[in-house]
């Protein structure tokens, strides 16, 4: 049953604003003012954030997040437009780009981009895995050190809607917490999180699903319950708009109130074609290549020299517009905080930039650097590594800075410089991790190096010291292998691949266990997981023993 929005678009001063489109971030809901500047849209019943933009007038986009029209309701909202400038590019919504671009609008559309946070009842996400892709029912039992062991029950509301509640140990009162959002794309590789709505912010519950091994594991609990089970409300600091929303929001403008809680207003739920591209209400009007950005664009196809053999920089300007176009995935691919006026790490669990109040958030055409201070997150030992991996998830362009701060590395390689997109699709696409081509047979990696020296399995064989070369079935011989161990964690240990390209020697993982420290994964037990001494003697044998690196 659909639902109908209603409202008028208006100026500061209360003047209707004709001829003003109006769109919703999910559905592709989109409709224009008339003359007294109303405007009505007939919408599925689910969350939305309602927008509002006025070509060619000097106004920026106006926001409401929040609207929730119940099946066969009516809700009205007016939208408040911002005094912009002429030439200043604001929000249009990732739909006003499929008019011209159909085609990369479906393939980011069906991604993990477009739908990492979605609301629990979002209807129409057929190709998209489940929207909660637990089994809802009976109860979990969550443990953490130094707390007592809590029972969820998984229940659902009188709509059908998930819910989940808790009992406290003490007082005996229960309470039901209803599922708004789910956190996680839901395809069974990683996890899935649950968001309750507290104080007109979004908090993120204590039940974490693991889709790969189908478990259900403790998230924060300490957040939520105390040493003697006593129930908790989870501070505001620790809110998805704290901790989460400038990576997986468009057009994000984040504001305190008096006690100090902050709250979310934005074009678009999630990673949208001007998360990546900047404002669109430019292009919009005139879709020329210099009215939008094109990350691609922003250094010389050829980049051979801009970085010297001895690791200095010889091309100032190309090095510039390479890590703008890299920031354009290291903005949300990193582990770290905001940046104050001052410098210092802010209040925020992602890039931001402090000095620039509620708009913040860095687009298209900001450098990284002004906006984040990285964080913790990597292994500590790095005796014979040299180069620091990461051991926690979304960490991939940290990865590539701390390879090309020890040495050679794809994004500072003096003979070709290899961004983010040149292996992954950002817009989406059927394999593993967007990529563009299959990497588990060497076929991505081999489409570059083939031609230096590895052209054939006799090339590779004696490069691997690998005598069967078999990538595509026992991982003999496999690029990713070697080069992209599974150091970090999203889920479960091990399951994302390091980023710095740097073979890890197995006596980096001995040094850490004799330390009495956890062991990183080598690049050599992924595969020989029957060695007790984790492929130290093995890995000799062929290559010799690394140099440790000297106090």
């Amino acid at each position: 049953i659909e639902a109908l929005v209603t409202g008028r678009v208006l100026t500061a001063d209360g003047r209707a604003v004709a001829g003003a489109e109006v769109f919703t971030d999910f559905g592709g809901h989109r409709g224009f003012t008339d003359a007294d500047g109303a405007f009505a849209l007939t919408v599925l019943p689910t969350e939305y954030a309602l927008s509002a933009w006025a070509p060619g007038t000097g106004f920026g986009t106006a926001s409401a997040v929040g609207v929730r029209p119940a099946p066969g309701d009516l809700v009205e909202v007016d939208l408040v437009l911002p005094i912009a400038g002429l030439r200043t590019p604001t929000y249009v919504g990732s739909s006003a780009c499929a008019g011209c671009h159909a085609g990369t609008y479906a393939r980011w559309n069906s991604s993990v981009h477009a739908h990492s946070v979605r609301p629990i009842d979002v209807p129409g996400d057929a190709g998209k895995g489940p929207v909660v892709s637990a089994p809802w029912a009976g109860e979990v039992v969550l443990s953490a050190a130094g707390l007592p062991d809590v029972t969820v029950r998984l229940v659902r509301t009188d709509s059908g809607a998930e819910a989940f509640e808790l009992d406290d140990a003490v007082t005996g009162e229960t309470r039901r917490y209803p599922v708004s959002h789910t956190y996680g794309a839901g395809h069974g590789r990683f996890k899935q999180r649950y968001m309750v709505r507290l104080d007109d912010t979004l908090r993120l519950s204590p039940l974490q699903y693991n889709e790969a091994t189908g478990e259900w594991v403790a998230y924060h609990l300490e957040r939520w319950v105390d040493a003697q089970g006593r129930l908790l409300t989870p501070s505001a600091n620790t809110s998805f708009e704290s901790s989460c929303q400038g990576c997986h929001s468009t057009g994000l403008r984040l504001e305190a109130n008096a006690e100090d809680v902050v709250t979310a207003t934005y074009t678009e739920l999630n990673t949208g074609c001007e998360n990546c591209h900047g404002p669109g209400s430019l292009h919009i009007q005139s879709p020329r290549s210099d009215t939008i950005v094109n990350p691609r664009r922003l250094y010389p196809d050829n980049t051979f020299g801009i970085i010297g053999f001895d690791g200095s920089v010889a091309d100032a300007d190309a090095w510039a517009g390479f890590q703008r176009a890299q920031a354009t995935c290291g903005g949300c691919h990193v582990r770290g905080h905001s940046k104050t006026e001052a410098g210092e790490a802010g209040r925020f669990e992602f890039p931001w930039i402090e000095a620039r109040g509620p708009d913040g958030q860095l687009t298209a055409a900001d450098a990284l650097a002004d906006g984040f201070v990285a964080g913790d997150g990597l292994w500590d030992d790095t005796r014979f590594d040299r180069v620091p991996s990461s051991r926690q998830h979304h960490q991939q362009y940290s990865d590539d800075l701390n390879a090309g701060a020890g040495g050679v590395a794809h994004g500072r390689n003096p003979f070709n410089l290899v961004a983010c997109f040149d292996c992954h699709d950002p817009h989406g696409g059927p394999l593993d991790s967007a990529l563009k081509l299959p990497a588990r047979d060497n076929t991505l990696c081999l489409d570059c190096h083939g031609p230096h020296g590895f052209a054939d399995e006799v090339e590779i064989t004696a490069h691997t010291l690998h005598v069967r070369y078999a990538p595509g079935t026992t991982g003999s011989g496999q690029c990713i292998g070697c080069h992209m161990p599974h150091t970090a964690k999203s889920a479960i240990d091990n399951d994302i691949s390091s980023h710095t390209f740097h073979i890890v020697a197995p006596h980096e993982s001995a040094a850490q266990t004799a330390a009495g420290a956890p062991a990183m994964r080598n690049s050599c037990d992924g595969c020989h997981v029957e060695d007790a001494d984790l492929g130290v003697a093995r890995f000799e044998i062929f290559f010799g023993a690394p140099e440790a690196v000297e106090d």
